[in-house]
């Protein structure tokens, strides 16, 4: 379970699956102070790009992925690439 506590602000898997709304969420963050507001974005930067990674990873093992690495593949075999 992911969880960020801060004075004003507790935020919980668990308190979403209880039924918190995302507006009561949206308040409470609206109440945080400059420094905690600081500290929940770097805690959410770091949690939302660890989501996105596992989804990628995911996607990439159940080959979701496959058929778009060919054709990728399959440009650059026929000069449809450029170096960047």
């Amino acid at each position: 379970m992911w969880r960020i506590i801060l004075p004003s602000l507790r935020i919980t898997a668990k308190a979403m699956s209880n039924g918190k709304k995302i507006e009561e969420l949206e308040q409470d963050i609206k109440q945080l102070s400059p420094e905690q507001l600081r500290q929940f974005r770097a805690w959410y930067e770091e949690f939302d790009s660890d989501v996105w990674d596992e989804q990628f990873e995911q996607d990439a093992l159940n080959g979701k992925l496959d058929d778009l690495a060919k054709q990728a593949l399959k440009d650059h075999e026929n000069g449809k690439t450029k170096k960047l």
